[in-house]
């Protein structure tokens, strides 16, 4: 049985290595994503992507030019259930993408129940639920929503895509127009259908590693990363 519930945590200290998993809540002017799955399917993976940045497991921040953190990974989770996290703190101008990938694919998408729950401010219920379609088959991509920014970040519309895809290429170039994703963050993408060209070890954030040959799963998270408070 899995259950949410708000809590307030004094002075920034909890208690690890327990069965829960505690989140930074949002403050009012920011944006959380939640994805949340079952005991099914062992890892699937949040991304958030624009034509300037690309925040997952591997690179888990966006910093602009100003010197600001705008996206954040806030918690990865690879063993069962999640709830993933990401807080999006600050908005610019721009076209945001937010997808999943069933980056363990040990069965169809659709069997672990996914659910991506969109909480504007500092809500503690969803403004924007969104659940896994029936059947995905061997489409590991879940394309969920765009957020549509504009007038300096004040002006935001959520559009619904809820699309799959098969593989990465094909998602990035039909919802962001980019082509070669690599080349365009100048990132090493873990996914099973493209990386970078020199076959260069990651070097930004990296928490694991998928050979090229096997697709072999190397855990690199340290037994104290339970928990993680911003």
């Amino acid at each position: 049985m899995t259950s949410n519930f708000v809590a307030t945590v004094a002075n920034g200290k909890i208690k690890t290595g327990v069965n829960e998993t505690i989140m930074r809540a949002a403050a009012s002017n920011e944006l959380k994503i939640m994805l949340p799955w079952n005991d099914v399917e062992r890892d699937v993976d949040s991304h958030t992507a624009t034509k300037n940045f690309h925040v997952y497991y591997a690179n888990r921040e966006y910093i602009g030019s100003d010197g600001y953190q705008y996206v954040d990974l806030d918690w990865d989770d690879i063993e069962y259930y999640g709830p993933e996290t990401t807080t999006i703190c600050k908005l610019e101008d721009g076209e945001y993408l937010f997808f999943v990938h069933n980056f363990s694919k040990g069965y169809p998408l659709s069997d672990s129940e996914s659910k991506v729950e969109v909480f504007l401010g500092n809500s503690n219920v969803p403004n924007y639920p969104f659940k896994v379609p029936a059947n995905t088959g061997d489409n590991l991509y879940w394309a969920v929503f765009k957020l549509h920014v504009s007038n300096n970040g004040t002006n935001v519309q959520l559009e619904e895509i809820n699309k799959l895809y098969r593989n990465g290429l094909e998602l990035f170039s039909e919802q962001l127009g980019i082509n070669n994703p690599n080349e365009h963050y100048d990132d090493y993408y873990y996914g099973d259908d493209y990386y970078r060209v020199d076959g260069s070890a990651p070097y930004r954030n990296a928490l694991r590693e998928k050979s090229l040959a096997g697709l072999f799963l190397l855990n690199l998270i340290s037994l104290n990363r339970r928990f993680r408070i911003n």
